[in-house]
């Protein structure tokens, strides 16, 4: 029997059974080419060649038409059940999820007694309602955006809102009802404690000075000074006064050191000994002594630029994750929103200003950089005073590396941002119209092929980083010494020891610090730290802050204003990094630039002075670092 196929191969692979087809039968198939001799018992095709009777069939689409075109079919499914696909999917997500959730939490609560919210169970309950919260609200914005009637009223209330804040005396009445709330509670909150009140003074001494050396005192927008200074004072209250909002502070400040901890496994591991202090140890045999003599030597301390600054290559490899997923946008772009619509800045410095809480001052400005060379004068001041103002998530975790306290730390990084915005326009008010609006700023995720690369090229960023750290730091620290050392000679020459410019520069601070609230028996030490962190660098201010702590030979109130006042990138060194890096985004702005950046210096850093000044209001009375309060 003989089955002779044509020449397609599907049709030489299909297999008939010879059983079903009587012998010396002919049957064509037109619709296919396929013609069958049944001759013999031997399958074979047309040339002869033999067909293996047990090969398994292929069933194509032309023997079974159903097939024909199932993936577009599939895909036309799915196109039209998109949203309900995507609803499925995050429901049977989150089940697994909230699974988890309830049985870890019902582990740890039979294993401790009390529900620790830092940590544990309470921590589990917490990000479970901050899931469910976000899912909740996806939902609920989806459904809404597609009804016309809550379109409808949402519209004439927003509607209402702006015709009563446009008012004449609206802004007026509320910014005088948020003047004289904040007055009545430092009174009543230093009942007992009026020493805090030079803090207030020192407050109405840097607003003053803020109005007097303004570009345009007389277009000064009180409502946006009012508005940011305001902040500032109401996210210093959650964060220093407030029990539950220091509480999570300290647990934020506490999972931030834990988590850029795990730096050092890595730069131990490239560093060894340079990263944790502990030198080689070796080991000698002894013949004569027949033993094996091991040799440890003393603990030598890390090296600054092999520890602290290995925390900068973890972190910024991090934070480029998340920007390739889109997560420090959507955040920058809320805080951003929220500056905007309080503080009344435009759009595009509020977005630069909130990146400066996340980002370095060589980072954030990366945020808005297609809106660079449109941005007014005041806008341009505006942004590079948040970089002068704030610090960067990176560099934090050096600081805190010197045992500065991380709460004070965070809590200074963001109330730096709206009171930079205040205190920015008010050194340089806005005399033009802005051409840039919130719809304009458009926030982009990364470009990297995938996550992967995004995190080495965030570890491969940070070597200009830090770079920049070491270079700064080596060609300052020289230069102030040189100084220091010639001012020395001069006085020298006339019989007077011990003058040096930092020296001066310490003495003329005196007086600030006493009005930032600082105790009259330190106020010449925090005095010098505030003019090295301002001549040289905060690295050297804050480790100058460390070996103070350390040997409890400053307060804890001392320590606390110290640090809200150092912590800033105000110094001779940034002048020139953001000359370079936002030049280098705006080259046609370069000679705008260069006339505003002292006046931006200046705004940077007595935004870190009135963090200081708050700071005093509301921190209680000094006591020693590590001991007990001084009543």
């Amino acid at each position: 029997m003989e089955i002779t196929c044509g020449e397609d191969e599907h049709d030489r692979k299909g297999i008939i059974n010879p059983a079903f087809i009587q012998e010396s039968t002919n049957i064509t198939n037109e619709g296919h080419g396929v013609v069958l001799d049944i001759q013999n018992d031997e399958v074979v095709d047309q040339k002869n060649r033999p067909i293996n009777q047990n090969e398994t069939p292929v069933f194509t689409s032309e023997r079974l038409p159903f097939m024909k075109n199932w993936k577009d079919k599939v895909k036309e499914f799915t196109t039209k059940n998109k949203s309900s696909i995507s609803i499925f999917k995050i429901g049977a997500i989150y089940c697994f999820f909230i699974a988890y959730i309830v049985a870890a939490v019902t582990i740890r609560l039979k294993k401790d007694s009390d529900i620790d919210w830092c940590d544990g169970a309470g921590l589990l309950i917490i990000i479970s309602v901050i899931v469910t919260l976000s899912i909740t609200y996806k939902i609920v914005k989806q459904s809404l955006s597609s009804n016309t009637n809550f379109q409808k009223v949402s519209n004439s209330v927003v509607t209402k809102i702006i015709q009563l804040w446009n008012l004449r005396f609206t802004p007026a009445v509320i910014v005088a009802i948020v003047v004289i709330s904040l007055a009545v509670f430092i009174v009543i909150d230093t009942a007992d404690q009026r020493e805090r009140l030079r803090s207030s003074l020192g407050l109405l001494v840097l607003i003053f000075l803020g109005f007097v050396f303004s570009k345009h005192p007389l277009k000064i927008r009180w409502r946006c000074a009012i508005w940011g200074f305001g902040l500032q004072f109401a996210f210093g209250l959650l964060a220093l006064r407030w029990a539950t909002g220091r509480r999570a502070l300290e647990c934020i400040g506490y999972k931030v050191s834990t988590f850029l901890d795990f730096s050092n496994v890595g730069a131990s591991f490239v560093y060894n000994h340079l990263v944790d202090g502990q030198p080689l140890t070796a080991e000698l045999t002894s013949p004569e002594l027949n033993a094996t003599v091991i040799i440890k030597p003393e603990t030598i301390g890390s090296v600054f630029a092999f520890k602290i600054l290995s925390v900068v290559f973890f972190f910024n490899f991090f934070i480029q994750i998340l920007y390739y997923y889109g997560v420090m946008q959507w955040i920058v772009s809320r805080l951003g929103r929220l500056l905007s619509a309080t503080v009344g800045s435009t759009a595009a410095e509020s977005m630069s200003t909130a990146a400066n809480v996340f980002l370095a001052q060589t980072e954030a400005p990366l945020v808005i950089k297609p809106y660079l060379p449109l941005m007014t004068m005041s806008e341009l001041h505006t942004v590079m005073s948040g970089g002068f103002a704030t610090v960067a998530g990176s560099v934090l975790a050096a600081y805190i590396s010197y045992g500065i306290e991380a709460t004070h730390l965070i809590a200074a990084s963001i109330m730096a941002a709206p009171g930079s915005l205040a205190m920015a326009k008010m050194l340089y008010p806005e005399t033009k119209a802005s051409k840039t609006t919130v719809k304009d700023i458009k926030m982009e995720k990364g470009t990297e092929s995938n996550a992967l690369d995004a995190a080495a090229q965030g570890a491969a960023n940070a070597v200009m980083v830090v770079l920049n750290i070491c270079a700064s730091l080596i060609a300052f620290l020289s230069f102030i010494a040189f100084v220091n050392s010639l001012f020395a000679w001069v006085f020298q020459m006339i019989d007077v020891e011990g003058i040096t410019f930092v020296w001066i520069i310490t003495k003329i601070f005196i007086p600030l610090a006493w009005c930032l609230g600082v105790d009259a028996l330190e106020c010449e030490m925090v005095a010098e730290l505030i003019a090295t962190k301002n001549v040289v660098n905060e690295f050297a201010g804050f480790s100058k802050l460390g070996q103070l702590k350390s040997s409890n030979l400053i307060s804890s109130r001392g320590e606390g204003i110290a640090t809200f006042a150092m912590c800033g990138f105000a110094n001779p060194g940034s002048i020139g990094i953001q000359l370079a890096v936002i030049g280098t985004m705006a080259p046609t702005r370069k000679g705008d630039l260069a006339r505003i950046v002292i006046r931006a210096f200046i705004s940077g850093s007595m935004t870190s002075l009135v963090n200081a000044c708050i700071a005093g209001i509301l921190l209680d009375n000094p006591g020693v670092s590590g001991g007990n309060p001084i009543n």
